[in-house]
């Protein structure tokens, strides 16, 4: 386990409870209507300051516009992806 203290945190951290989940939900929402994705093969996991996107697509192009979409609400730099298309 990695303890991160509040003053090194970037900005855009989201802590632990309704800004995670608030987060996740925006993400979920927005990949599912932004590439028409079956999000039964797809987890979205929020670690920190971190989102980990990992799992399986049906198409090599919907990566980049997950990652895109990601960083859009995300940030830059804060979106680790582990996506593989079938």
């Amino acid at each position: 386990m990695v303890l991160i203290l509040p003053e090194v945190q970037g900005r855009g951290y989201c802590p632990q409870g309704a800004a995670t989940a608030g987060l996740h939900a925006s993400l979920q929402h927005a990949i599912l209507s932004g590439c028409n994705e079956d999000l039964a093969h797809i987890n979205i996991r929020v670690l920190g300051p971190y989102v980990v996107i990992e799992g399986l697509v049906n198409d090599h192009s919907n990566i980049r516009r997950i990652r895109d979409i990601a960083e859009a609400i995300a940030g830059k730099g804060r979106v680790r992806l582990g996506l593989f298309c079938l």
